[in-house]
């Protein structure tokens, strides 16, 4: 019988953090405080030393004698470098180290380093360095003096458990994609040919190995396609197993944080590794993305912050000028308008209230303001989001019926029908998205990648559901939209081809202005739905890869699709003004009154102010 202890990750601030607003250094970034940090530790924070010391002798309550421990390695907590040193690495494996003996003081310790037990963590050499040789030398307790030289060589070693039975401890720290320093060497300290010399000689004295180590090989099951080490290096490591399978027992690695159980198979689908990993780095992807935020250049993060504060600005500008000119042009009060300024509406209470949170973010590099108010964030934004695109299909459907089924048109879309609609839109999204959180189904944490407080359901049934209505409701608002402005177009074009001939030149003048002004308006709401697939489509499948798999896009990648979320918000006002006669009017007569333009204004006329859905009666 034996141990595997793994993943100490020992955080000495536990209850005493020098970071504010936090029960330890390593608190989950962005995540929620608890009230009460308990005595044992915290589910958000790194083991403090009254839990890892409980737990070695609960072990030896358990299993007093075993035949021998494997410890596989990650000592120290998930914190940045700066709060760490190589002093501290070495002296936080000493303290475990005596820990071990103390308490299991006749049992032998083969111990492992992990991509945490270096400094800077993840960057390990592969050469001698002051590391190796303190840690060497901490561990010599346990291992054979040519142990020992072999682990200050390069972090790995054999040593002969009993005869018979062989342990070989790797470094596979090298082949993690994190350890920049051997993603260009073929051999990293030489350690898969020195291992191939072993297992060689395991196999010519009848010999049988355990391999331990702390990053394993393969894809990680909690997030599909993520594999740990470099390609060449996953290949090169299934390779040696493959080569050496009839004298492998079993692998013993570590990292994931949760319990897995791997079967590596050959090309005649017979199992050649049995790999057991108490492992789960899913904890570190928001790390990550912290991480990268914080070490973002400063030309970086001028432009990031330029294009954020830019879009906040023409946001906020833009659909308070729309609302302002509609409120000032009773006109243009219309029920096809209402449904476009209800849009500029929630664009602009996504201006308002989402953007400049986000603006803060980028700016700081990392989330201030509270839970409360990440919590309402992350509300804020799937409403409005969502409460965006139900308008945009409702206004198709608006002009659909306007040019196809003009009497269904006018029974539907009167002014307090369509202010029913909008209102019922709202009503429905917002009840929807408020019932896991009433019933405390959902959760939420800020995203250092998106820069932005998201939600997620917490059981498997809210995630399914909730994931069901999400996506379908998009999918059938956007084929809404699609196929509605694709009939309205066929229908103004199959119209001019038709009626042109026949007019005689001043009916041709009256009907190619109702024309003209139905086509203009078919082309700006056109423009606006090109707009929002160019902005929610592929920030959509950005969102969809990382449900997949949060490891596989950079950071880049997603405050990119933040950009295109907002920027659907700002884009709308813009168009209007550039591409309808109405609004473009209203725009220069309100810049006029502004800068007092010498030129004259002219009063809208009443066939410019009649009904957009009037002028497609005519042109269709």
């Amino acid at each position: 019988s034996f141990w595997q202890v793994t993943d100490f990750h020992f955080d000495k601030t536990y209850q005493s953090p020098t970071e504010p607003g936090k029960i330890c250094n390593s608190q989950t970034p962005n995540s929620e405080t608890p009230t009460h940090a308990g005595k044992w530790g915290d589910y958000l924070c790194d083991s403090p030393w009254r839990l890892i010391n409980s737990s070695v002798f609960a072990m030896k309550s358990i299993e007093p004698n075993p035949d021998f421990i494997i410890w596989t390695g990650d000592d120290m907590p998930h914190v940045p470098n700066s709060q760490l040193s190589t002093n501290e690495v070495i002296e936080t494996v000493k303290n475990l180290t005596d820990l071990l003996s103390a308490v299991f003081p006749n049992t032998t310790v083969y111990p492992a380093l992990g991509n945490h037990d270096y400094h800077p963590k993840h960057l390990m050499p592969p050469e001698p360095n002051f590391i190796y040789w303190a840690v060497g030398d901490l561990w010599s307790r346990w291992l054979p003096q040519d142990a020992v030289n072999t682990f200050k060589r390069g972090g790995f070693y054999t040593v002969l458990i009993k005869p018979g039975l062989r342990l070989v401890c790797l470094n596979t720290v090298y082949y993690y994609t994190n350890d920049k320093l051997t993603g260009n060497i073929s051999d990293p300290a030489s350690q898969f040919t020195w291992l191939d010399d072993v297992l060689t000689e395991a196999s010519r004295i009848n010999e049988k190995v355990f391999i331990i180590g702390h990053v394993p090989p393969g894809a990680f099951e909690r997030a599909p396609g993520k594999k740990w080490f470099y390609p060449k290096f996953n290949k090169d490591y299934i390779a040696a197993i493959m080569k050496h399978a009839d004298v492998i027992t079993g692998h013993f690695l570590a990292h994931q944080h949760c319990d897995s159980f791997k079967i590596i198979y050959d090309g005649k689908a017979s199992a050649v590794m049995n790999n057991i990993d108490p492992g789960d780095a899913s904890v570190d992807v928001l790390a990550i993305l912290q991480d990268q935020l914080e070490a973002r250049s400063k030309p970086t993060l001028v432009i990031e912050s330029t294009v954020l504060i830019t879009i906040n600005i023409t946001a906020l500008l833009g659909n308070a000028i729309l609302c302002f000119i509609t409120y000032r042009n009773p006109r243009l009060r219309t029920p096809t308008t209402m449904l476009i300024v209800a849009l500029a509406c929630t664009d602009l209470l996504t201006a308002f209230s989402v953007i400049p949170l986000t603006v803060d973010a980028v700016i700081n590099s990392r989330r201030r303001f509270g839970d409360g108010v990440c919590r309402f964030q992350a509300f804020a934004m799937a409403i409005f989001a969502q409460i965006s695109i139900y308008l945009m299909a409702l206004t198709a459907f608006n002009r659909y019926l306007c040019v196809k089924k003009r009497n269904l048109y006018k029974k539907i879309f009167t002014k307090k029908r369509t202010l029913l609609l909008i209102t019922a839109i709202w009503i429905v999204v917002l009840v929807i998205n408020g019932f896991p959180n009433v019933l405390s189904l959902d959760d939420v944490f800020f995203c250092p990648g998106y820069l932005l407080c998201w939600r997620r359901m917490m059981s498997p049934a809210s995630i399914y559901l909730f994931n069901a209505w999400l996506y379908g409701s998009f999918v059938i608002s956007y084929v809404v939209i699609v196929v509605c402005y694709w009939k309205v177009f066929r229908a103004v074009e199959q119209h001019s081809v038709a009626v042109a001939p026949s007019l005689n030149q001043a009916s041709q003048n009256t009907q190619a202005r109702n024309h003209s002004e139905e086509v203009s308006v078919a082309k700006a709401v056109g423009s606006i739905v090109f707009s929002f697939t160019i902005c929610w489509i592929p920030s959509e499948v950005m969102d969809t890869m990382d449900k997949i798999n949060p490891l596989l896009l950079p950071r880049q990648v997603f405050i990119f699709a933040t950009c295109l979320w907002f920027l659907s918000s700002a884009i709308n006002p813009v168009i209007y003004g550039v591409m309808n006669s109405n609004f473009r009017s209203e725009y220069k007569r309100m810049f006029d009154d502004i800068f007092g333009s010498i030129s004259p204004q002219r009063a809208i006329s009443p066939s410019e102010g009649q009904d957009m859905s009037s002028q497609g009666n005519n042109s269709a």
